[in-house]
């Protein structure tokens, strides 16, 4: 500590010394940059991911993750391989499972084993997370608990790290409390080796406007100005057809509107890069929710869309039998206790018996199984509904046919459990500057771009 030379009362002394490279320094060239996810998101340094609600942020960053652990490229541009992990103060183990849930649907071959191991989740939902902290008008980081993540993700040999969301972490929205928070995370990459992606919203007008330019985020511009790379995930706007006679004031004024189908990553900010093309992306759906392909990829072979397709229905034919099987257990073991059971029932007061099934599919998982025969109607509740019954004996008014006129097959036509419409054409090996990853030789081997 020292004064001198100061009318303060007290400050603190720069550590170290400048430094000067020696020739033989100066003469051996440095090892290029190693990325994570080529020429976007660099190793052991901060990126911002920046996006409206509800945009895919998380999506992507899932299938990302599903990538490095499966070495494979994503969205047409490499990665390396590696353990990654979400810090989440914003959502649980099973939302992020989900989203995982939705990758695997298109990718019937994905090796499980290998994202067990590489694929973590720290959920803080609901807990102190902050790692910036307000001090007497100051922000400081809050150096106890980076270290202990440092240690979390060191023992673990993460490599990437991604923080959800900055609001949660961080200590407000002005360029110091933004600083701060870069300074923390930097500590995080410099002490784990990995990278460090912080995912933050737009800020009001980028997210009304689709703006793409690397200020896009929300808050103070520090939070951008200090990380080595921002990317910004945004809906473009598709023209409006316009009217030779307008009939609307506003629609002739409103030329563009959203392609909510579609999504575009900018790589708005990248140190020690070359401009990289825009992503475009196209969603695609799934019973467990969207994934997302490179809009632009190569579609698959009628083979090869055969194969996947009868993968995902064989995938689909096995769940809902091991449902039906769940739902025929629940009643038997109710009917056993005395308990007459209707579907309603089963959804509300019973569905810890059954809670493997989302509550929106009880009703069609019961129809799945009443037109199997797993399960059968019994009588007419005063109350209103119809008892389930899991053997086929002294049933009130069934038929033992689908098509009978039991009240609660009232209209029923059995259905076949639904198929999702996959299509998941491979992508060819990325070629060109995003296919480069220090270390790497020969390039990776395919990813399923979920198309």
């Amino acid at each position: 500590m020292s004064n001198a030379g100061s009318d303060l009362p007290f400050r603190m002394e720069l550590p170290g010394q400048i430094y000067f490279p020696s020739v033989e320094e100066l003469a051996e060239p440095r090892k290029p940059i190693t990325w994570v996810w080529a020429n976007r998101i660099p190793l052991k340094k901060v990126t911002v991911l920046a996006g409206a609600g509800g945009t895919g942020k998380s999506t992507l960053l899932v299938g990302l993750m599903v990538a490095r652990a499966t070495r494979r490229s994503f969205l047409g541009v490499a990665t390396l391989p590696g353990m990654s992990a979400f810090v989440s103060a914003e959502d649980e183990v099973p939302d992020y499972l989900r989203r995982f849930d939705a990758w695997r649907s298109v990718t019937p071959t994905l090796d499980l084993d290998a994202v067990s191991k590489s694929f973590g989740i720290l959920p803080l939902l609901g807990t102190d997370t902050r790692i910036v902290r307000a001090k007497f008008g100051t922000y400081e980081v809050a150096y106890e608990v980076v270290d202990d993540l440092i240690a979390k993700a060191t023992v673990k040999g993460v490599t990437m790290i991604v923080l959800e969301t900055a609001s949660r972490f961080g200590a407000g929205e002005s360029n110091e409390a933004s600083a701060a928070l870069v300074s923390a995370c930097e500590r995080l990459a410099k002490g784990t080796g990995a990278a460090v992606v912080i995912v933050t919203h737009s800020g009001k007008d980028a997210a009304r406007n689709r703006r793409q330019d690397q200020y896009a985020a929300r808050g103070g511009s520090a939070l951008v100005d200090n990380a080595r790379s921002a990317l910004v995930l945004t809906s473009p706007f598709e023209k409006k057809e316009k009217k030779k006679y307008p009939t609307d004031v506003e629609e002739e004024e409103d030329e563009e509107k959203e392609d909510d189908n579609r999504l575009i990553l900018t790589a708005r900010k990248v140190n020690d890069s070359a401009p990289v093309p825009d992503i475009m992306i196209e969603k695609v759906s799934t019973p467990y929710g969207l994934t997302l392909r490179a809009f632009s990829n190569v579609r698959q072979s009628p083979a090869e869309l055969e194969m996947i397709a009868k993968a995902t229905a064989e995938a689909e034919r096995k769940r809902n039998d091991r449902w039906i099987a769940i739902v025929k257990q629940s009643i038997t073991n109710l009917t056993k206790q005395g308990i007459e059971i209707t579907q309603r029932m089963l959804r509300e007061e019973y569905h810890g018996t059954i809670a493997e099934i989302p509550r929106t599919r009880v009703y069609s998982v019961v129809e799945m199984a009443i037109a199997a025969g797993a399960i059968f109607p019994g009588r007419k509740l005063k109350g209103g509904g119809v008892t389930l019954l899991a053997e086929n004996s002294g049933l009130v008014g069934f038929t033992g046919s689908a098509n009978g006129d039991n009240p609660l097959l009232s209209g029923f036509v059995p259905r076949s459990p639904r198929e999702p419409t996959i299509a998941n054409p491979l992508n060819p090996t990325p070629t060109g500057t995003d296919n480069q990853v220090s270390g790497l030789e020969g390039g990776l081997p395919n990813f399923d771009p979920f198309v």
